[in-house]
């Protein structure tokens, strides 16, 4: 059975954190950055939109996940960020297209804009020796025991 837990870290420095271990030549995690669009029925109304015009709602995700590169698993960091914008509907074939691939530098120029501060961070554990290696890494992580890393990811919450 999974777990998932809101964790409360910086997707910023995460995202540096990550581009860092990435460049190394032996990087300790997977990193994979994904975006899906997904088109949405609005309520007109409540929208203030009249049927003239052309308008829908869409949906773009983005999500990051950082999975252990070495040893047990059994678990998986994820960054979400869901952009919703009112605006002229995509074609239909656009949102149905599977998930588009993003670099480190991808996700972040995209989904991490200085502006953009909403980001989900969530850890989906396999088990409780899972939850126990992922603590042990993100204590490791924030700590910067980790050879190389050029910074500590900071956490957003005293």
């Amino acid at each position: 059975m999974t777990e998932e837990f809101d964790i409360d870290i910086s997707p910023r420095d995460l995202v540096i954190w990550l581009k860092a271990d990435q460049a190394r030549r032996s990087p300790t995690v997977w990193a994979s950055a994904s975006k899906t669009i997904e088109k949405r029925d609005i309520d007109l109304a409540s929208a203030g939109v009249t049927l003239d015009d052309d308008v829908a709602e869409t949906l773009t995700r983005g999500v990051l996940e950082v999975r252990p590169k070495r040893g047990a698993g059994g678990w998986v960091l994820q960054v979400r960020v869901d952009n919703t914008a009112s605006e002229h509907p995509v074609s239909d074939e656009e949102a149905e297209e599977e998930a588009e691939e993003l670099t480190l530098e991808g996700f972040e120029e995209e989904f991490l804009p200085p502006e953009q501060s909403l980001a989900d961070v969530v850890v989906a554990v396999e088990d409780e020796a899972a939850k126990a290696r992922f603590g042990r890494w993100l204590r490791r992580t924030l700590s910067g025991q980790y050879k190389n890393t050029p910074r500590r990811l900071t956490t957003t919450a005293p």
